[in-house]
């Protein structure tokens, strides 16, 4: 079973009992231990590709643009301690 989350991305569920919980190592549901079948795992993965292509390019808010919102430099993705820690961060106040 797929379902979307509120983000509307995919999530797979036991076809048996509804449980969002899997043993990787079984390819079995936690809760009732219904084996996760080649077909549920391709068509869940097929939910993932479509919903990956309809957020291409859809960035809700792009890390450049972030960057200069709350008025730091950051070089690759390291992110100052301080700057997570900040009660104004995300609040567009520069740091």
């Amino acid at each position: 079973m797929i379902f979307f989350n509120p983000a509307g991305a995919p999530e797979l569920a036991c076809e048996q009992c509804g449980c969002r919980w899997f043993d990787r190592m079984t390819n079995t549901c936690y809760e009732c231990g219904a084996e996760v079948t080649p077909q549920m795992q391709a068509e869940f993965e097929q939910a993932l590709k479509d919903f990956q292509a309809g957020r291409e390019g859809q960035r809700e808010f792009p890390l450049s643009r972030w960057r200069e919102r709350v008025g730091v430099r950051v070089d690759c993705c390291h992110i100052p301690l301080t700057l997570a820690l900040s009660p104004q961060a995300g609040r567009g106040d520069k740091v």
